[in-house]
């Protein structure tokens, strides 16, 4: 069990736990996920910004005259993409030591890797957005991640509803997702299917945000998993920004 007392600032802790949904003996894993999750999106933010400062570049002619765009090449993002599934899947079967509070080492090694991975691989499309004048839907596509994780995490503590039941249908629709994205893009190549994907993905990471919030309180905190809550959350806001980027993008396209 996580800590608990009976002096009248524990008692009151727990009463304003409880009306948050959160079950009292879990707010300091509640804390501590959340804050390493800050933690890794600033650093993911960091990685980006130094990569887009890093890498080449080269100039295009588009219809409002001569641009600067990233010219990283394709085999590096696809490393960095396998850097980024590698960390991710070392990081979510980690597990922490035995006296309540510690971190697993190697799960906290691994969610730097993965984050600064991901971070790295999303600034070429950032650079690219940004070259193409494009800077405002970057903003767009980031605070309208952060407002959604937020009302949604809202939505999970405040009404204390366990999210579990939505485990299979994202587990089958994410499946099927990610088949649909990599076929359209190896094969395909259609800008108005990207864009519908992206619709559909926005939606279901949404879901997924939902029922990794949710299992933060009734899976991750009860089993003491830090470092598999932390990436998870990660991941879903990650995914969740790059299909709002993607649908701002074509709307702008348009």
């Amino acid at each position: 069990m996580y800590g608990s007392g009976a002096a009248p600032r524990a008692r009151m802790g727990a009463m304003e736990a409880l009306a948050r949904g959160i079950p009292a003996e879990l707010t300091t894993f509640v804390r501590k996920t959340y804050g390493m999750l800050a933690f890794s999106l600033v650093l993911g933010a960091a990685a980006c910004y130094a990569m887009m400062l890093l890498m080449p570049t080269r100039e295009v002619m588009t219809r409002s005259g001569v641009v600067t765009i990233p010219a990283f090449p394709q085999w590096g993002l696809w490393l960095l993409w396998g850097g980024t599934l590698g960390f991710s899947l070392l990081g979510s079967f980690a597990k922490n030591g035995a006296r309540s509070g510690e971190v697993s080492v190697v799960g906290l090694v691994a969610l730097v890797g993965m984050v600064l991975c991901s971070g790295a691989m999303l600034g070429p499309t950032i650079g690219i957005y940004v070259g193409l004048g494009m800077a405002n839907v970057v903003a767009a596509a980031a605070v309208t991640t952060a407002v959604t994780f937020s009302a949604l995490t809202a939505l999970v503590f405040l009404t204390g509803k366990d999210f579990g039941f939505l485990g299979k249908f994202l587990f089958v629709a994410g499946i099927a997702f990610f088949v649909a994205w990599m076929v359209n893009f190896f094969f395909i190549h259609s800008a108005g299917f990207q864009w519908a994907m992206a619709a559909f993905g926005a939606i279901l990471f949404c879901g997924y945000i939902l029922f990794d919030t949710s299992s933060v309180v009734h899976h991750f905190g009860p089993n003491n998993l830090v470092i598999p809550a932390v990436i998870a959350l990660y991941l879903d806001i990650y995914t969740l920004f790059i299909m709002l980027l993607v649908l701002l993008g074509g709307r702008r396209n348009e």
